[in-house]
């Protein structure tokens, strides 16, 4: 697919069917550079490469926060369904490919926006502050600030540090292998 028609396509799942070649073994796959006609590196697949104890721990230690279901994942959790929103969010007052915004039971206009329920979460460190605005005291004054280059860490490794330092190992590889 052409980039601009693989862009048409976010959040669409595509089925096994789709596909007419599916990679089992290891390889490289090059694509050809439209302006220069030249092979270009699209990926590259590679199997075995983190030790099974490695890969078990991680996946023992992160298998509970993978199955927490959110509702802010946007075109990661697919093209908005009704039957995939949350049950209280059925009076849809606006609405996009990914996201709507939904009335309460009292017709109140909700100032959040949901996407589909997917079980999907984040562990380690978020790359910016989350929806609420940070306060801090400057001279005895509360001011709001934003920071741009501001890590927070999320629920998962505040809450499960212990889990956090047995996953680290497979996160380390996995970087090691890119």
């Amino acid at each position: 697919m052409t980039d601009s028609s693989i862009v048409k396509k976010e959040g669409t799942y595509f089925p096994l069917k789709h596909y007419n070649k599916v990679i089992k073994k290891e390889c490289d796959v090059y694509v050809k550079d439209t302006t220069t006609e030249k092979p270009k590196l699209l990926l590259k697949f590679r199997k075995n490469r983190i030790p099974q104890s490695i890969c078990k721990t991680a996946y023992h230690n992160m298998y509970q926060a993978a199955q927490k279901r959110n509702r802010n994942r946007g075109s990661a959790a697919g093209l908005v369904k009704s039957s995939k929103l949350p049950k209280y969010a059925k009076n849809i007052s606006k609405q996009d490919k990914f996201r709507v915004f939904y009335r309460n039971k009292k017709g109140t206009l909700k100032k959040d926006n949901i996407g589909n329920i997917s079980m999907s979460n984040i562990i380690g460190y978020y790359d910016k502050p989350d929806r609420n605005t940070l306060k801090t005291v400057i001279s005895g004054i509360n001011k709001k600030i934003r920071p741009k280059h501001m890590c927070r860490t999320n629920a998962f490794t505040q809450k499960d540090i212990h889990k956090w330092n047995k996953v680290t190992p497979y996160l380390k590889q996995v970087d090691t292998s890119f």
